[in-house]
């Protein structure tokens, strides 16, 4: 399904949100067409190419679908009774997706408990396929010969496995708050899904626990890493050495001397080298015996996934919603210890300020690991780290970071072309942050904690999520800007970045199953890069199709973030700029969203771009080619 929306960052400046909303409804239709109609057959598309099914694929397929529906008031609101344009758009592919050459039937007046069955019934599929899997499989790369080393268990298995349980647990509490014949429905016929959807949860906050690690760094090395080669102030350098060690007394967690990284490795620790579990449990998870198992050294890319699927138990529903036992509620309280322990680590280490500069660590890109190793991808993942605190940052460093976002879009090439690469090199640096991305070589050690050093068996995961995990950054700095330069400047960003993602969405049946709306076809934007992926991402797609669901999903989030801003006001700007804005966008939203021939005439009327340019210059002229046409729809 086209998506007919005119792609300019000067047309997408104040309305992200309605674009993003747009883009949603289209996905999740595609999504209702193409996999729904699959119920009750062999789900391939939670497969990977050599037909073996994928846990973490399956979860990042499921969530493309959920997060909208659960996590988006203007998808979710009064599901039952006044259907919004998302639910009612993907119950109707639903209703037509056994009849795929069927046009899609129109937008249904009302919904009814029945129209659900065919999504639970794939979520319930997932459920008893995935049983206590939590295996990397295809998203491992390895010359192992070993039929079992794509099988250990990786944080992003645990981290979606808890975000696909929760988002099942509130969709079934919402549909049966309902009415009470919506409640005996979901008892009828979902009650086992309820239970499969907890004991899911179950198995992957306990491994996320137990991926935990503290990781002891040689002292030459912490002081070189903090450092980072350049001439901090010796006193806030011994400042922010205390405030961390300080934070090592409450990670209960390795040794208690000495410098020290903490947050998530990308697995199971060895026995040994776990967190000890807290105190009171009675019914634990506890796992097969191994050979191997995840090296205990802190990953920041495993550590942001984790945080991710982390801050989903914190919702007030959750908390509230009877959703986690007994056991899950003193292992929640452990897992926010560890979180909270995590944000502030990161936090003082990134936002240390050079004494002659005056920029903080972050900003001095790329950013440098431990072991040396710098990546323009960790840079995103601390700056979405750092903007999980929220209103709480001070303005002169939000102001700091949009600028960072800004570059970092440069280096990108989401805003720059493509540079000319030098001679007897292939690809542009910037392209090649795009795909094929960041590539880790994951350390294995055996049950006692010693390191396997047989290069043939290690591990690498690939990361690809440059543009929508910046696309979650930028959103989440527009919401907190205080600034209306600053909220300006991040909303162009954000304009530019969907545009980037827009134009890299897969064509009509380039994926093989009729009309798309899924990811990812970066070659639309850099075509240089045909002839080193042949077309196709390297993980993460499913058989029979080129979609990523490693990128789809990860778009999808950073959209429902996007949408999520419609409770979010712009930053005070003189009164009557704002209403002319505000009207604008308004008429803009009525005229592309509804059929009425009033609204409808204003599209083809106004250049909504010209007019919300115009609004902060010269409100009063904005507002009086507006305000007739919609007092007249009024009356």
């Amino acid at each position: 399904m086209a998506l007919e929306v005119n792609l300019t960052s000067e047309s997408l400046y104040g309305s992200p949100r309605i674009f993003a909303r747009r883009t949603l409804r289209t996905v999740l239709e595609w999504w209702g067409r193409n996999y729904l109609r699959s119920v009750g057959e062999d789900l391939d598309f939670f497969s990977d190419d050599d037909n073996v099914f994928n846990v973490v694929l399956a979860a990042e397929s499921l969530m493309t679908v959920l997060l909208p529906l659960v996590e988006t008031e203007i998808f979710n609101a009064s599901l039952m009774r006044s259907p919004d344009t998302g639910v009612a758009s993907l119950l109707s592919a639903v209703k037509t997706a056994a009849n795929p050459d069927k046009r899609l039937e129109p937008v249904p007046t009302s919904i009814s408990m029945a129209d659900f069955d065919g999504l639970f019934g794939v979520i319930q599929t997932y459920f008893e396929r995935a049983e206590s899997s939590l295996a990397g499989g295809s998203y491992f790369t390895t010359m192992s010969k070993s039929e079992t080393i794509r099988d250990l268990p990786v944080v992003d298995a645990m981290s979606m496995g808890i975000s696909v349980s929760l988002a099942t647990l509130k969709l079934l509490s919402r549909l049966s708050k309902d009415s009470p014949p919506a409640a005996k429905y979901v008892a009828d016929h979902w009650s086992s899904l309820r239970g499969k959807a907890v004991e899911r949860l179950r198995i992957c906050m306990y491994a996320i626990h137990d991926s935990f690690v503290v990781a002891d760094i040689e002292g030459a090395v912490w002081d070189q890493s903090i450092g980072n080669d350049y001439p901090w102030d010796r006193g806030a350098q011994l400042s922010v050495i205390q405030k961390i060690r300080d934070l090592r007394i409450q990670t209960s967690a390795g040794s208690l001397e000495g410098p020290f990284e903490v947050g998530w490795s990308w697995g199971i620790q060895a026995g040994g080298l776990r967190a000890p579990r807290p105190e009171g449990l009675n019914n634990p998870v506890e796992y097969e015996e191994s050979d191997a198992f995840s090296d205990p050294n802190v990953y920041l890319y495993f550590t942001a996934v984790a945080l991710d699927g982390l801050v989903d138990l914190w919702d007030e529903e959750v908390q509230t919603g009877e959703f986690l036992g007994p056991d899950e509620l003193i292992l929640a309280n452990r897992l926010r210890a560890m979180s909270t322990v995590t944000l502030e680590y990161w936090t003082i280490l990134a936002s240390q300020r050079n004494a002659q500069t005056g920029l903080i660590r972050l900003q001095d890109l790329p950013w440098r690991t431990t072991d040396k190793d710098e990546s323009e991808y960790y840079s995103i993942y601390l700056l979405n780290i750092l903007l999980r605190q929220g209103s709480s940052m001070r303005s002169e460093l939000v102001e700091q970071m949009v600028m960072l976002a800004k570059e970092l879009a440069e280096r990108g090439r989401i805003t720059r072309r493509p540079l000319l690469p030098p001679p007897g090199v292939n690809q542009d640096s910037g392209v090649l942050l795009q795909r094929p991305g960041k590539v880790l070589t994951l350390g294995l050690v055996n049950s006692e904690g010693k390191a396997l050093a047989n290069e043939t068996d290690s591990l690498k995961w690939s990361m690809y999520d440059y543009s929508p995990a910046l696309l979650k950054a930028v959103s989440q700095l527009s919401v907190i800007a205080k600034d209306p330069q600053v909220f300006r400047t991040g909303m162009e960003l954000m304009s530019q970045i969907l545009i980037h993602l827009e134009r890299r969405r897969l064509t009509s049946g380039s994926d093989g199953r009729g009309d798309a709306a899924a990811w990812d076809h970066a070659e639309s934007v850099f075509p240089t890069l045909a002839s080193l992926s042949g077309g196709r991402p390297i993980v993460g797609t499913g058989r029979g199709g080129l979609t990523s669901w490693y990128f789809t999903e990860r778009v999808v989030e950073a959209l429902t973030m996007v949408c999520g801003q419609s409770s979010v006001n712009a930053p005070a700007v003189p009164l009557l700029s704002q209403l002319a804005v505000e009207l604008v966008n308004y008429s803009e939203w009525e005229a592309t969203e509804h059929a009425d021939e009033v609204w409808h005439s204003l599209s083809g009327e106004f250049n909504f771009a010209d007019l919300r340019a115009r609004a902060s210059s010269n409100p009063l002229s904005v507002l009086a080619q507006l305000l007739p046409r919609i007092d007249g729809k009024s009356s």
